[in-house]
């Protein structure tokens, strides 16, 4: 887990690279599981923010989606 500050412009690097994933046929579940399961829930936070500003749908909504 991190333990670093919540740091905004990662999350949007982070935001990024789950999109990418998640695009097309199939999705890269070791992108977000990596992702995933080392952001503290502060870095979380910041990371659905990223991606529903930058993407226009929730991050759950697109997990749901893709690994329903």
């Amino acid at each position: 887990m991190e333990t670093a500050a919540p740091d905004p412009a990662l999350a949007a690097e982070q935001a990024a690279a789950l999109h990418e994933a998640a695009k097309g046929w199939g999705t890269n579940e070791s992108v977000f599981v990596d992702i995933l399961s080392k952001a503290s829930v502060e870095q979380m936070d910041l990371i659905e923010q990223s991606f529903e500003s930058s993407y226009g749908k929730s991050l759950s909504a697109t997990i749901k989606g893709e690994m329903g």
